[in-house]
């Protein structure tokens, strides 16, 4: 049985700039559930951020949500719903582990905000190096 395969929900824009090296405009896109942050949502989260760590033209990277709803609304309330104990020290860990991702990038990352910024979603942002909100941001 051949395994269904979901889109990516990381899009990944790179811009090479006339004065040398690049841009990485890095889009969280699940915006028909707010951009919530779900396991295989964070998986690929570290993976992209694994990748672009490891390029040497790698200037800046810009984080977003995708639509125009929601940077990232929070943890996915469907897999909140289904934790225990184990599986919820698991789920925060690998919040955790996103957030240390976009920290331990060498380049500067800046959240670009727009809209809901809630939960892990404000954990990522604040893990940024700068953030930028528009007036529509709404935090908590």
């Amino acid at each position: 049985m051949q395994e269904k395969r979901r889109p990516a929900m990381i899009g990944i824009e790179r811009e090479e700039r006339a004065e040398g090296g690049a841009l990485v405009r890095f889009t969280i896109d699940n915006a028909a559930k707010l951009n919530t942050l779900n396991r295989a949502l964070m998986r690929e989260i570290l993976e992209a951020a694994d990748q672009l760590a490891a390029d040497p033209e790698l200037r800046l990277v810009v984080v977003t949500g995708g639509g125009e709803r929601a940077f990232i609304g929070g943890a996915d309330l469907n897999e909140i719903a289904q934790l225990d104990r184990d599986t919820a020290r698991d789920f925060i860990s690998l919040v955790h582990a996103c957030c240390d991702a976009f920290r331990r990038l060498p380049v500067p990352a800046i959240a670009r905000i727009d809209g809901y910024t809630l939960g892990a979603g404000l954990e990522l942002a604040a893990a940024c190096d700068l953030r930028v909100a528009s007036r529509r941001a709404v935090f908590g």
